[in-house]
């Protein structure tokens, strides 16, 4: 078994347009106009079998008028077969008081003279949403599920790869509360077909 580890340092300082919450018999509430971000990041990445290969990421970030957010993703990459791999990863995140997030995924994969590929997957998302007070006025997501699926083609060259997704995506919100009314339209359920592409280059 193979072990690397690596850890990462998390920093950022942003100056942003001030937004403002409307509470019954309050006054207005001004946000802050300057955010500083600092976390840390550990990555473990383990080589178990030559068909298996686990990593693990571990995050926790702070940053102004919030509290600190805690999250894990871990993936697997299982060669089932000569030219057959699955990749499985869970993820959770959790940032107090409230917010809860899980995602899931599944990507089989089939290769060509490792050049050609061919995949199925469906991915998985889930969080409760970040209203603290429902009769303030805020632009705040309500709880979230989407689901999507579908499946890739990828050419993967010496110095450039070609990739191109494509399959249907549905996002579900739970019905947004009194504060959130104004924002209904940000929120409503959905149901796309995605089309993505991508390439990359080496130099």
């Amino acid at each position: 078994m193979t072990a690397f580890l690596q850890m990462e340092g998390i920093y950022g300082y942003d100056i942003v347009s001030t937004g403002y919450e409307i509470a019954p018999f309050e006054p207005l509430r001004r946000g802050a106009a300057n955010l500083t971000t600092s976390g840390l990041r550990v990555t473990l990445e383990n080589v178990l079998s030559r068909r298996i290969r686990v990593l693990n990421e571990f995050q926790a970030v702070g940053t102004t008028d919030r509290q600190w957010r805690f999250g894990y993703q871990g993936s697997m990459n299982w060669a089932v077969a000569e030219h057959w791999v699955i990749r499985n990863v869970l993820g959770a995140t959790r940032e107090a008081p409230k917010l809860n997030a899980a995602l899931a995924s599944v990507t089989v994969e089939r290769d060509w003279m490792e050049r050609w590929y061919c995949s199925l997957f469906v991915r998985y998302y889930h969080d409760t949403g970040q209203i603290d007070n429902p009769l303030i006025i805020s632009a705040a997501t309500p709880r979230l599920d989407s689901f999507q699926g579908g499946m890739g083609f990828r050419r993967q060259g010496e110095r450039s790869a070609f990739q191109l997704l494509l399959g249907p995506y549905f996002s579900r919100y739970a019905p947004v509360t009194r504060g959130s009314e104004p924002f209904a339209g940000l929120y409503r359920n959905r149901d796309w077909f995605t089309l993505q592409s991508r390439f990359a280059y080496h130099f």
